[in-house]
């Protein structure tokens, strides 16, 4: 028989380089430059981490470790329509056709001529979100009979772009982000982050 006890949860290791909300500060995006403690893999709470521009090391369990805002090579697509530093002072758009782990080759269109450059990831322009929770969910799962008690809900949260500046523009699915489905619960905590690249896209609804 399978045991419905939940299993303890492991508390994530913060490395150097990682960022971190610090929620006594509300703080974000804070880059980790040095962490002492957290040797026992199974609970890392101990661990106590510097951040750049502060001095004093700061309690694991007053931090929540994101992925931060830098754009990686698995956030982009082929075919995705990008805007970028240009390396002129101003900005370039175009359609993104190759990739490295560092750079992107895009190709760009200057009156009737089509070129192709390679962009640093650094430098081309994308969203950032940053999902933390949510509280006191009305639950959609409850059902009587049949042996279920307490069934709640299993929330997640998905976030759309709108490609259109009008009012009634219908939500598009051409760049999506989805949390993780939690169970049971209608205090729902994600702690996730997301980026969006496609540059002609306003943030419509979360």
């Amino acid at each position: 028989m399978r045991s419905l006890l939940k299993q303890p949860s492991i508390t994530p290791r913060i490395e150097k380089g990682d960022f971190v909300h610090f929620s006594q500060d509300n703080a974000f995006d804070l880059e980790v430059i040095d962490v002492v403690g957290g040797n026992n893999d199974k609970d890392n709470s101990d661990q106590k981490v510097k951040v750049m521009g502060r001095q004093e090391f700061i309690p694991r369990n007053h931090l929540v470790k994101f992925s931060g805002p830098r754009l990686r090579s698995k956030d982009i697509k082929s075919g995705a329509q990008v805007q970028f530093n240009d390396g002129k002072g101003g900005t370039g758009t175009g359609v993104i056709d190759g990739q490295t782990n560092s750079e992107v080759c895009v190709k760009t269109e200057e009156g009737s001529n089509k070129l192709q450059q390679w962009v640093s990831l650094e430098d081309i322009h994308f969203l950032y979100v940053m999902v933390f929770s949510a509280h006191s969910l009305k639950n959609t799962d409850k059902k009587l009979g049949m042996g279920v008690v307490n069934n709640r809900s299993d929330p997640y949260i998905k976030i759309h772009l709108q490609t259109d500046d009008s009012a009634d523009s219908t939500l598009q699915d051409k760049e999506v982000h989805t949390t993780e489905v939690l169970s049971d619960v209608l205090d729902p905590v994600w702690n996730q982050d997301f980026r969006f690249v496609f540059w002609q896209c306003q943030v419509n609804s979360i």
